[in-house]
């Protein structure tokens, strides 16, 4: 095997396991932002009257002091890096499939997303299994130029 071909393969499988990450990377996504939702504080305000004042509308952190530490915490960054990260594989992949044709979005799904065998795709689409191979070539061909740029994420 050539040297192209082993870059065209290793480019093929990637392509593949982002397909079948998908689901997980929009999980990934929202649990990650959760993440940190957490660890920022939330300011909260109050209105009160102080006994010789007037009515005094404030606002504060419970963790106001931190506030700034923490907006710059390693942990913050690393979370919000893989959250972007995400988003633009998830982006990139939902672009992605808008401009495939309405049966190489079923392969899609019925390959990557429900994780079904070749002959069970070839059984539900009517095809032979030499025909789904194609199928399949063919719809990595185009992926491999649409997603060219999250393979190196």
């Amino acid at each position: 095997m050539t040297v192209l071909a082993k870059n065209k393969t290793s480019r093929y499988r990637e392509i593949e396991y982002h397909l079948r990450q998908f689901r997980q990377y929009k999980v990934g996504m929202s649990n990650l932002k959760s993440q940190v939702e957490l660890i920022l504080p939330r300011t909260t305000s109050s209105y009160e009257k102080r006994e010789g004042q007037h009515h005094v509308n404030w606002s504060r952190s419970s963790t106001e002091d931190c506030v700034m530490e923490r907006l710059e915490s390693q942990k913050v960054k690393a979370l919000e890096q893989e959250i972007q990260k995400y988003q633009i594989i998830v982006h990139s992949i939902e672009q992605s499939l808008k401009e495939l044709d309405e049966m190489e979005r079923q392969f899609v799904q019925y390959r990557y997303f429900q994780r079904w065998t070749i002959r069970k795709i070839s059984l539900e689409l009517g095809y032979s299994e030499s025909s789904v191979h194609a199928l399949r070539r063919q719809l990595l061909n185009k992926l491999d130029i649409s997603l060219k740029g999250i393979l190196s994420l």
